[in-house]
């Protein structure tokens, strides 16, 4: 499909495109209060974003609450002093956002209620006794009770060399958003992707994100998951309805179809003598 765009590409900056085209953090923040309180009867406070980019849900996360507080962590400093300079500072407190330039698999404190590791970011972490480690440090991270919320894709399409393109609009004009998995091996399930841009007078920018990662199934989450001590493993399928709207719903059956979308969502420990909610 030909789309005709109106933003320019002299002035573009990636991660405001990533955000504009990627992200939901409203969606996200929303999901993991539902989740928690579901499970634990009260709102969670703190939330723990790994791999946490231009901590855009981080901040989110504590605009919805004068009590709430985030904690990000990320590997690239460059990325997280774009999130101080054009996220950050547009917070009324800043000071509840805690940004760190750390490895998500060495950090257990301070401890959250909420864990997430979204936009598919914990396929980059592999083999699967790799996974299982992080997943253990995520444990200990979290209060007892606490959630960790994994996402992920799959679908027939995903074992293929594919593209995808759609339009975005913004604020200064729409463009355009490619997604691209270049290469795929069965063998290890590792996948080569790439995002791309385009702009106004057939103006692009590629490569200006690119991912080798994994390709785990909601099995393998499930399976990691239980093997790091986590107990109540659910996992959120996109039942899409047929206004193309998502409806992501817990169940232990679903469909095989072209491409799908996925949530993993599961429960620390309660402390001994805690009350289950």
């Amino acid at each position: 499909m030909a789309y005709k765009y109106t933003l320019r590409r002299r002035g573009a900056d990636k991660h405001t495109l990533y955000q504009l085209a990627v992200q939901d953090p409203s969606f996200e923040v929303e999901l993991a209060t539902r989740q928690y309180r579901r499970r634990r009867g009260v709102p969670p406070r703190i939330l723990r974003e790994d791999f946490c980019g231009t901590a855009a849900v981080a901040c989110r996360w504590v605009e919805e609450h004068k009590e709430n507080r985030a904690i990000g962590i990320d590997l690239d400093e460059a990325t997280l002093g774009w999130a101080r300079e054009h996220n950050l500072s547009k917070l009324d407190d800043a000071s509840r956002v805690d940004l760190r330039q750390r490895d998500v698999r060495g950090l257990t404190r301070p401890r959250a209620d909420v864990v997430q590791a979204f936009n598919f970011s914990a396929y980059t972490i592999y083999p699967f006794p790799a996974l299982v480690s992080y997943l253990r440090l995520v444990r200990r991270s979290l209060n007892p009770g606490g959630i960790v919320m994994l996402d992920g894709y799959g679908g027939w399409e995903a074992g293929q060399a594919v593209s995808d393109r759609r339009k975005v609009k913004s604020p200064d004009g729409t463009f355009g958003y490619v997604w691209e998995q270049a290469t795929f091996n069965p063998i290890d399930n590792l996948a080569t992707c790439h995002i791309h841009f385009e702009f106004r007078n057939n103006k692009t920018w590629q490569k200006a994100f690119s991912y080798v990662w994994r390709l785990y199934t909601p099995a393998e989450f499930r399976d990691a998951l239980e093997a790091a001590g986590f107990l109540n493993v659910e996992i959120l399928w996109d039942f899409e309805d047929h206004a193309k709207r998502s409806d992501f719903r817990a169940t232990s059956e679903a469909e095989n179809c072209a491409g799908w979308l996925f949530y993993a969502i599961a429960e620390s420990p309660l402390a001994p003598g805690s009350a289950t909610s």
